[in-house]
């Protein structure tokens, strides 16, 4: 599948069934809640499950199955994610523009870290199989 903005993919799951993404701007892809049990079992309803900025080798494993247009500019692109500096002890948010701004502990708690997945970390994640476990900010990095 290409990387176009907007495109919708099935991913083919170990099980046999399929997730579906919505592709995003900078490579990232937003995955729904909805598991399908067919190429064809795109979900109604828009329940954001995940966003992960994924290798350009990820697509290949997808497979084209719609468009969904965005209700509007900022639809295009993912939540704020977080940086933490382990020389520096600080944090960073990378923005969905792609800027990096100074930030705390305070603000970056509950985000996903700015990070780039593979097929395989997707597929563990959507699986829940805990290989790789969830890079969402839960505790002050600083005091580790």
């Amino acid at each position: 599948m290409k990387r176009i903005v907007g495109n919708i993919g099935a991913l083919p799951l170990p099980d046999g069934k399929f997730a579906f993404g919505r592709v995003l701007v900078h490579s990232n892809v937003e995955f729904y809640r909805h598991i399908g049990v067919s190429e064809d079992s795109l979900p109604a309803d828009r329940e954001v499950w995940f966003t992960v900025c994924c290798h350009v080798s990820f697509f290949r494993h997808m497979t084209l199955v719609g468009k969904r247009s965005f209700a509007d500019e900022n639809e295009k692109y993912p939540p704020c994610k977080y940086i933490y500096d382990v020389i520096g002890k600080s944090y960073s948010l990378y923005t969905p523009q792609g800027d990096i701004v100074p930030s705390d502990y305070e603000h970056c708690r509950g985000l996903e870290r700015a990070s780039v997945w593979e097929y395989e970390h997707i597929i563990d994640r959507i699986m829940g199989t805990g290989r790789f476990p969830s890079l969402i900010l839960g505790h002050d990095l600083s005091q580790d």
